[in-house]
């Protein structure tokens, strides 16, 4: 905890944000394999090219929203604040 307060503001910042960005990386790559797994490759494709005629389409957008930002934000800061 005393370490946590000897650090520099600009290391902290840095530190989330490495921190963020590389959950948010690995939540792409999950979500990806999750979305694949669950609608198959061509749903996956039809979100890269942002073909909305897929009926699958909103619901893997959804899925792949909650697991590649919104979980990877929140444990993001939940692991900089035990850190």
């Amino acid at each position: 905890m005393i370490k946590s307060l000897l650090r520099r503001p600009h290391q902290e910042l840095l530190t989330f944000i490495a921190i963020t960005l590389g959950i948010i990386v690995i939540g792409y790559l999950i979500g990806g394999a999750m979305v694949t797994g669950l609608y198959g490759l061509d749903t996956l494709m039809a979100i890269g090219i942002l073909d909305l005629s897929n009926p699958k389409v909103p619901n893997a957008l959804w899925l792949l929203q909650i697991v590649s930002t919104t979980l990877p934000i929140l444990a993001a800061s939940l692991i900089f604040a035990f850190l």
